[in-house]
């Protein structure tokens, strides 16, 4: 059986922490956060990220943190686990899967 390692990107990480409601909430998240490491976006990748941009944001309302997010997933050939599976479902090579 083969490991997977979940890793997040930075705008995830941020995502994330913005969800904070107070500093109590704040340091929970950044203690939980800690578990994952963190996979930078490339040059590549922002040039996919810009292309699918042009080509799918207004016909689909994709917003551009979601692009930059898909854009690591289909550089590294790995499943993008999500709740908002229509935000990614016309971007090519991307494999977005409900985590539950």
């Amino acid at each position: 059986m083969t490991k997977r390692r979940i890793a997040i990107t930075p705008i995830v990480w941020m995502e994330t922490v913005q969800g904070a409601r107070n500093n109590a909430e704040r340091d929970q998240i950044l203690r939980f956060l800690k578990q994952f490491p963190i996979e930078h976006p490339i040059e590549a990748d922002n040039n996919w990220a810009m292309r699918q941009f042009a080509r799918f944001h207004l016909g689909y309302g994709i917003e551009l943190t979601d692009m930059m997010i898909a854009s690591v997933a289909v550089r590294l050939s790995v499943p993008l686990y999500t709740l908002n599976i229509k935000h990614y479902v016309p971007l090519p090579g991307v494999n977005a899967v409900r985590p539950y």
